[in-house]
Parts: structure tokens; sequence; C-alpha cells
């Protein structure tokens, strides 16, 4: 799905404008995961401030998973569960995943394919298509279109296990874990 990502600023003057320069989004479609595609469309730092000369943050992006305090807004395509499942070449499908996903291929686990972790609460809406939100004991939810979940640094995986594609937005922020509660 083709789509546009419009980001505003302020000219010399501060007025308001829309920056037609910027670079069109990080997308990367898997070739080993047919269907899949991650884009990343913005990210801040820790203690963002509303910049006077707006630049894309996204080409300097060496991690998909924000430290504390820096946030990262993605928007993904799962693929149906049966393309997955016609994989054979699962070295193959690893590799990609770390070239095209730094620092989130890494949280996956090996032995619990979708499985992972990260150090973040993200809310995420279903733009499109539905999915199950599965979390480690084996518990999950139905989710479609325009459902919102807020994923507190727990494990999970998405299951997309309908005929078509479905799309989700994440809005990452990263964060610290509190060891006292």
């Amino acid at each position: 799905m083709e789509f546009q990502r419009i980001v505003t600023g302020n000219d010399a003057s501060g007025r308001a404008v829309f920056l037609d320069t910027l670079v069109k989004p990080q997308t990367s479609a898997f070739a080993h995961v047919p269907g899949f595609v991650v884009s990343t469309l913005w990210s801040t730092t820790e203690n963002a401030v509303i910049p006077r000369k707006v630049s894309d943050p996204v080409p300097s992006v060496t991690s998909l998973v924000p430290a504390p305090g820096e946030t990262r807004l993605v928007k993904v395509t799962f693929p149906p569960d049966s393309v997955l499942e016609s994989i054979t070449n699962w070295e193959a499908v690893g590799a990609e995943y770390s070239a095209k996903l730094p620092g989130l291929a890494e949280k996956f686990e090996a032995d619990s394919p979708g499985m992972h972790t990260t150090p973040t609460v993200d809310y995420i809406i279903v733009l499109s298509g539905e999915l199950w939100l599965e979390l480690d004991a084996g518990e999950q939810r139905y989710l479609k279109a325009g459902d919102v979940v807020v994923q507190n640094g727990t494990r999970h995986a998405w299951r997309n296990r309908s005929a078509n594609p479905a799309t989700i937005l994440s809005v990452m922020i990263g964060a610290a874990h509190n060891e006292s509660q």
C-alpha cells in the first residue's frame, strides 16, 4: 500500500510549512518473507525538542528499538501465517531480519518463532486486516482494524491467521524496567 509521510516545520519567519524536501520513509520489503514490509517513519531522541530546522532523523537510526526516552514510529505489514509456514530457508530469513531490523532482530527468539520482548512501551493501532496478539503463556487476543494495544514491555508475537495482509502502526517509546514494582 502506497502512502505519504507528511512532515511540517517552520520557515525562517516562524510560519508553519510543509517540508517536501525530506527523503521518502525508509521502507524494507522482505524477499525471504513475501508480504512482510516495515517502514520506519520517524524517530526522536531522548529529551526531544521542537527543532528550528527539521531534518529527517530516520537515516541516522541504528536500532529500531529506542533507548529510554527515545521513540520510533513504525508501520508494519504482516503477511498471512501461511506465508511463514511455507518458508524453508530460515537462515536467509534471519540474515535478512538482521540486516533490515537492526536492534529488533536480536530480540526474536530462535526456539519460539515470532516471540520477542523489547524494553519499550508501545502504542499500536491496527490499520487494516486482522491479527492475533499472543503473550508468553499462550493467551491470545483477536484484533481488527481500529483496535488499539498498549504493549508494556511484555513478551509477545503477532499472528496473522487470515488469508490477507494486516498492517499496524506502532509508536515505540524506549523505557527502563522498574524493578521495584
